[in-house]
């Protein structure tokens, strides 16, 4: 049996020697490899009087399960608009999800934490705010007082960039006001000048939208569901003037991510994440669809960047010709089932083929072919065969055997060694060896040379 087969068993297992009756039904499964199952290995057992366990042997109700267990739907997801069920036992304490729960009786509740969802118009912009309760100087720099109801008043900083900005819809305009915090010593007031927009007035609220100098004060997190291309939450940073809030300060997305054009990664779609710097994940990546990590892109069939592709899908590796194999003449070397059947290594351009070594046995290296017994590189015009099988070298006039011209080795097939030449028309030339010595009809033993008239 493999590695990937369980081994599994129905066991009866009973309880009361003595009268025969009682017991136990076990459903056991054992992962090791050869295994022999028993009741320890049980994953469910029923009991004589009807109580079902789950993970337990021992069930004490009609159906128990295990300590550190859940029980659900096939699919959940958490949270006010997540879907299915779950019954979780597996941090010590017991955690339900449910769409609808109805209790005819009493119900005793020792604690209850009762969540309320909150809505809100428009977008959510979080950063550092105040609400401007009055102001003095009519013209800037201003110094803007605070509403400090629950001692709250402003958390705005030094050189802190702040803007007010609502529709007017008395006078179909938007109001917008930008300003520079020059200083902000006190916390229920701030000086600032007016950059751009409507001089400030009481009632305005005002958030941070970045910072000219302090870094750690130039970001902010944007939620909206009303905006163009939305839902999404952004998160904004680099912002030190009031013409860098838009374009390159959004550095990550999350939600649908279609409004979002990329120099490396062009325009997206769907929803996910989108970080214009690094993501740094610690656990698994689950994806059915593909993408780019460094310039490796990633898909459900393949693994590639530049020349080289790694192809799962036909089973080999490609290096050359764009990590393609199936179109272009720039060379490439192709590993793994290489002509779509066999296994092996292929060099070639798409025509010709310098390197084959194959499971199929026709093998390749610079025209010169190789089987188990043979290396050879013939042609029309001839070539030369090296034979370990009938122990001889030949030089051919074509691309075969037959139309040898000279013959190096066992020049008979009976382990007659030596050298023989034949002419275009297979007449014998020479030969020199264990089958006698003949050159041009003349004939040559330890004693003479001689030779037949006809």
């Amino acid at each position: 049996m493999g590695a990937n087969y369980w081994n599994a068993g129905v066991i009866f297992e009973r309880t009361n020697e003595a009268f025969n009756t009682g017991g136990k039904l076990h459903f056991a499964m054992d992962a090791s490899e050869m295994g022999v199952v028993a009741s320890s290995d049980a994953k469910m057992t029923i009991l004589q009087g009807g109580n079902v366990g789950i993970g337990t042997t021992a069930p004490a109700h009609t159906l128990t399960i295990k300590d550190t267990g859940t029980v659900g739907t096939s699919t959940f997801a958490s949270g006010f608009s997540g879907n299915g069920w779950k019954i979780d036992d597996s941090t010590g304490t017991v955690a339900a999800a449910f769409d609808d729960l109805t209790v005819r009786g009493t119900m005793n509740i020792y604690e209850l934490l009762i969540h309320q969802v909150r809505a809100t118009n428009g977008s959510i912009w979080v950063s550092n705010s105040g609400k401007v309760d009055s102001g003095s100087g009519a013209t800037s720099p201003y110094t803007l007082f605070f509403d400090t109801g629950s001692s709250y008043g402003h958390t705005f900083a030094d050189n802190d960039l702040i803007r007010f900005q609502r529709w007017d819809s008395s006078n179909n305009s938007l109001k917008q006001s930008n300003l520079k915090v020059l200083s902000a010593s006190s916390a229920a007031s701030i000086s600032a000048s007016l950059i751009s927009g409507d001089a400030p007035e009481a009632g305005w609220e005002y958030v941070r939208v970045g910072n000219t100098t302090n870094a750690d004060r130039q970001g902010a997190i944007y939620i909206t569901a009303d905006d163009t291309e939305a839902p999404y939450i952004d998160v904004i940073d680099g912002v030190n003037s009031f013409s860098t809030i838009s374009g390159s300060s959004v550095k990550a997305r999350m939600g649908k991510l279609s409004g979002i054009t990329s120099t490396a990664l062009g325009t997206l779609s769907g929803y996910g994440f989108y970080a214009s710097g690094s993501a740094y994940l610690e656990g698994k990546i689950n994806a059915t669809e593909g993408g780019k990590i460094g310039g490796w892109e990633i898909s459900s069939s393949y693994l590639g960047k530049d020349n080289l592709r790694l192809d799962s899908a036909n089973t080999k590796i490609i290096a050359g010709n764009s990590g393609v194999d199936n179109t272009g003449t720039d060379t490439r070397a192709v590993l793994g089932k290489f002509d779509g059947t066999n296994y092996g290594l292929r060099v070639w351009d798409g025509t010709n083929t310098y390197v084959r070594l194959t499971s199929a046995g026709n093998n390749v290296i610079a025209n010169w072919n190789i089987t188990p017994t043979t290396l050879y590189n013939t042609g029309s015009s001839g070539g030369l065969i090296m034979d370990a099988s009938n122990k001889k070298y030949i030089v051919t006039t074509g691309s075969k055997a037959d139309s040898e011209i000279v013959v190096m080795g066992d020049i008979t097939g009976a382990d007659k060694y030596g050298i023989r030449g034949n002419d275009l028309t297979g007449n014998l030339l020479f030969k020199l060896g264990m089958d006698g010595n003949e050159i041009a009809g003349w004939e040559i033993s330890g004693s003479r040379i001689h030779k037949y008239s006809s």
